[in-house]
């Protein structure tokens, strides 16, 4: 069993969700998983987008950054990403990335299991 605020539990899913569709040419598919195991569940989504350059990556979590491959045509604030942090670690949780440069991007949200 998950415990937390389910309102900005979905905001950390939409967001990505968002990010995916916004940052992925048309045509190009998303995926997500959400396996579980013994200590927390595991939030996945991959996309096929733009990726993010590994020089850029350790950066995409503070406000307001937004990496130089963004296309021009791709609105934000760069506060979608920060944001997303800072509530799954208020559920005792962390985010990471994997990602490649043209090849696309997976965003992994890990969160604690409660008794």
């Amino acid at each position: 069993m998950l415990h937390g605020d389910p309102n900005r539990l979905s905001e950390v899913i939409f967001n990505l969700l968002e990010n995916d569709v916004k940052y992925s040419p048309e045509g190009r598919y998303i995926e997500s998983h959400l396996p579980e195991n013994r200590d927390s569940v595991v939030f996945k989504i991959a996309d096929q987008g733009v990726g993010i350059p590994a020089t850029e990556v350790p950066k995409i979590f503070d406000r307001f950054y937004r990496t130089a491959n963004v296309p021009g045509t791709v609105k934000g604030s760069g506060l979608g990403l920060a944001t997303c942090e800072s509530i799954v670690r208020a559920h005792g949780g962390r985010i990471e990335v994997e990602s490649e440069e043209g090849c696309g991007s997976t965003f992994i949200v890990h969160l604690p299991k409660k008794a």
